[in-house]
């Protein structure tokens, strides 16, 4: 069996030539299945938990809201992120060098 933070993979299903589609819990992941690093494939499920990454991520459905397509994250301003993260770097890397 496997799962995805503790939930357990429902269906996968052939989409089109080279994508499958996992379904988890009612959101929706489309995998590209001709990308080099998991071509072939004759396990989909040792395949995803073995090879894939997120670069084979093409489209993220959750509540019936596309969240990526064509790899591409919908609805995210990537540069005010970024912008809002950027002051925690040194923190972080403050708290990364610290002995536990």
């Amino acid at each position: 069996m496997v799962t995805a933070v503790g939930k357990k993979l429902e269906r996968i299903t052939e989409f089109a030539p080279a994508y499958s589609f996992f379904e988890i819990n009612g959101a929706g992941i489309l995998i590209d299945t001709n990308a080099i690093n998991i071509f072939p494939s004759n396990d989909a499920i040792g395949t995803l938990v073995h090879a894939a990454d997120r670069s084979n991520i093409d489209t993220v459905m959750v509540n019936g809201k596309i969240l990526k397509s064509g790899g591409k994250l919908i609805g995210t301003d990537l540069d005010s992120l970024k912008q809002r993260a950027e002051p925690s770097v040194p923190y972080l890397l403050e708290k990364q060098s610290t002995k536990i």
